[in-house]
């Protein structure tokens, strides 16, 4: 941080470093007792942030080829990672948004809800695998099937009832491609992928015995598009 102040005519530099947990590093001016913030340079990933100096985990503006996102910085401190917190959520009062429910036999099974999901700036993808800001619960044990275990953007199911899920991009500048998915597991069928409110909403259903849908990519993560 750089600010200069000026008395009269008497000039006072101050130079100091970034303050330990501030969440951003900004350069501020201050002439004659105003302030004025300049602008913080661009950063692609939170990992820039950090080496720029910030240090608490938070929401970071990120500009990247194609647009600017606000991601939430986690793990500040060690391994900066970042996440997009969804607007609509079961923590947010939507319960049929952001989640996966996997079902078994003879009914209910695993229900995961999430507040955010694992983000990669670099390539635009979600990775479903990551469950650090996720809940659970299991409607009818056991639920120690494998198949239970469904991430974000999958629905599986085992025969007595479809599997369900969403995905809910409000607030973000992305889309996701519902024909992007594909059907996986055993004897796999009601495996359908339908978007809507211009694929910003992506509803999913999946069964066999067992079976699921998930995004085809080999990584089996989702790939974001930027709104045209």
């Amino acid at each position: 941080m750089s600010r200069v102040r000026i008395f009269g005519p008497l000039i006072a530099i101050f130079l100091s470093g970034c303050f330990p947990g501030t969440s951003n590093s900004v350069p501020e001016i201050s002439l004659l007792g105003v302030s004025i913030l300049q602008s913080a340079a661009p950063h692609a990933s939170c990992a820039e942030w950090n080496q720029a100096g910030a240090l608490t985990d938070g929401d970071y503006l990120l500009t990247l080829s194609g647009g600017t996102v606000t991601v939430f910085c986690f793990s500040m401190t060690s391994s900066p990672a970042e996440y997009l917190t969804f607007t609509k959520s079961p923590s947010t009062g939507f319960p049929n948004s952001n989640y996966t429910y996997a079902a078994s036999p003879p009914a209910g099974g695993w229900r995961k809800s999430y507040s955010r999901a694992r983000f990669y700036p670099a390539t635009l993808e979600i990775d479903g695998s990551d469950a650090t800001f996720s809940t659970e619960s299991c409607t009818t044990p056991p639920c120690s099937n494998p198949y239970h275990a469904a991430a974000y953007a999958q629905a599986a199911g085992c025969g007595a009832e479809n599997g369900t899920g969403n995905i809910d991009l409000a607030g973000f500048s992305f889309t996701a491609d519902p024909a992007q998915f594909a059907q996986n597991g055993a004897g796999p069928y009601n495996c359908t992928a339908t978007g809507s409110s211009a694929n910003t909403v992506v509803d999913l259903t999946g069964n066999g015995g067992c079976g699921w849908i998930q995004p085809s990519a080999g990584n089996g993560r989702l790939q974001l598009m930027w709104i045209p």
